[in-house]
């Protein structure tokens, strides 16, 4: 018991004097020396998961997916919602601008052929942000029907819709 008090000690101390690398050495030399059958893992060693989650009961294991928190969202407001939607305008003038050139070059043409690609990845571009503008405006009603559930009142949950993009 006294070699325990004393580890901590000096573990402490470590801590102060070398940092909180140090610190965890220190707790793992403390809990061999307080439980002696338990097998000292090398650095390189490979640990069970599940061997891990018995030996530490505090550390519970993930079970479900993970959850996402819609309050973590990022709004668009102010000079963000106006440059994506300068953007978006812009991008498609540059959408009917390629689409009336395409058709007047010839086939085979090394131009086509990078015409299409600009033209395909600004259709890329605009679908993702269709997709986020819906995606934002299914967070909202995800939250204002949550409101409203936890006031009481009978709600149905709201459906994402990529009709847009």
């Amino acid at each position: 018991m006294k070699a325990v008090s004393w580890l901590a000690t000096v573990a402490a101390l470590c801590v102060v004097l070398v940092g909180p690398g140090a610190h965890a050495q220190a707790k793992k030399k403390a809990a061999t020396k307080a439980d002696p059958k338990a097998a000292p893992a090398s650095p390189g060693a490979k640990v069970d998961p599940k061997a891990a989650a018995k030996a530490d009961p505090k550390k519970e294991e993930r079970t479900g997916p993970a959850k996402f928190d819609s309050k973590e969202v990022p709004k668009l407001e102010g000079k963000d919602a106006e440059r994506e939607a300068t953007a978006d305008r812009k991008r498609d003038e540059q959408i009917e601008s390629l689409k009336k050139i395409i058709p007047k070059i010839e086939d085979g043409n090394p131009q086509k052929a990078d015409m299409l690609f600009q033209l395909s990845e600004l259709y890329w571009e605009k679908s993702r942000y269709l997709y986020r503008r819906e995606m934002l405006k299914f967070f909202d009603s995800q939250k204002a029907a949550e409101e409203k559930k936890n006031r009481g009142e009978k709600v149905a949950d709201p459906k994402e819709d990529h009709r847009e993009s």
